[in-house]
């Protein structure tokens, strides 16, 4: 392929917004979906991974003892390895990217793996060719830097995108239901009453205005209930809102669904109410659609990028991280679990 037919700039973000009505998602916009739901699928999956053991190998042969081995414990002050990998997670979940600065050591290739929070890292361009890196001020070279991406079918060689950004409409609309609901609830989201004048009395003066305003609000506190009387003839309107005018349950129900769809994650596993079977059958479907798919991108990339700067013979895999008795025996028949109550005894 002619290089100038690759954009490895990462600069096109091919977002569709089919009606036009939504603002292009940016990584800072992603990053701060980490709240609600969003935020708990990210979590969700992010731990997953990080409680998948991941292993050195010589061709078939496990090695034990490795100075990589040591760095993937500690890879740096700040973070254990369980935390480095979740912090990797969570960000390729939200962003679709995030990045590691390599640092060498004296010793060994790398003593310290940073990890770079996507939206405060750029790709520096110099004549239509990426040169290198820049995180915050620091220029880095593309030696010091192992990128990250999920997926992108519309832009293979841009800078991916996770998730949030597939989930981003139906994540906005959830948001929207969820404020409406609260401006409801909150009496925000409409006047409670509309009060105009009656008869022949003409229009009320903005002074009138709110010496009604606060005449008529004074009935919703400890006068509630109270007579109240005008002080000149009006017509009052009461706006009360109905339960069957605002029916968002089974909409926010299918939105939710939606969105743990773009996560990966069986609805089953957030729902108290299944059944142990039920929720067994969602966790195998999980650890093979989600995980081991997201595990076995990250073993490439280290290999390739990390491992391989020790000894070009390495190379790493997570576990599967199906459950144990799915795991020891993937081919063993299932015995259907019988689900018993109190009724039944």
């Amino acid at each position: 392929m002619p290089e100038s037919a690759v954009d490895f700039t990462g600069l096109c973000n091919p977002y569709a917004d089919r009606l036009g009505v939504l603002a292009t998602p940016t990584t800072i916009d992603l990053v701060k979906e980490y709240r609600g739901l969003s935020g708990a699928c990210s979590n969700f999956n992010a731990n997953a991974v990080a409680n998948t053991e991941l292993k050195l190998l010589n061709g078939e042969t496990e090695v034990k003892s490795h100075p990589f081995l040591d760095l993937w414990k500690n890879p740096n002050p700040y973070m254990a390895g369980p935390q480095f990998v979740k912090m990797t997670q969570l960000y390729l979940e939200l962003a679709g990217k995030v990045y590691w600065r390599i640092i060498p050591g004296d010793i060994t290739p790398i003593s310290q793996l940073l990890i770079l929070p996507p939206h405060q890292v750029e790709p520096r361009i110099e004549n239509k060719k990426q040169i290198g890196w820049r995180w915050q001020l620091i220029d880095l070279s593309l030696e010091e830097v192992v990128p990250f991406y999920c997926a992108d079918p519309l832009n293979p060689y841009g800078d991916g995108c996770g998730p949030t950004e597939v989930a981003w409409e139906f994540l906005t609309l959830f948001h929207e239901d969820a404020a409406t609901m609260l401006a409801l609830l909150r009496k925000r989201g409409r006047p409670g009453a509309l009060i105009s004048p009656e008869g022949q009395v003409g229009v009320i003066n903005p002074a009138l205005g709110e010496r009604l305003k606060a005449w008529w609000n004074s009935f919703t506190g400890r006068h509630s209930g109270d007579a109240a009387v005008s002080p000149i003839p009006i017509k009052v309107d009461l706006l009360n809102v109905n339960s069957k005018d605002y029916q968002g349950s089974e909409r926010a129900q299918m939105l939710k669904t939606l969105i743990m769809n773009c996560y990966d994650i069986p609805p089953a596993l957030f729902d108290s109410m299944k059944s142990r079977a039920e929720l067994d059958a969602a966790m195998t479907q999980h650890a093979r659609l989600a995980i081991d798919p997201r595990t076995t991108l990250l073993a490439g990339i280290i290999t390739n990028k990390v491992v391989k700067l020790f000894d070009e013979s390495l190379h790493v895999e997570f576990d599967w991280s199906l459950p144990e008795d799915e795991a020891q025996d993937p081919e063993a028949p299932t015995t259907p679990r019988v689900e018993t109550s109190n009724e039944d005894e």
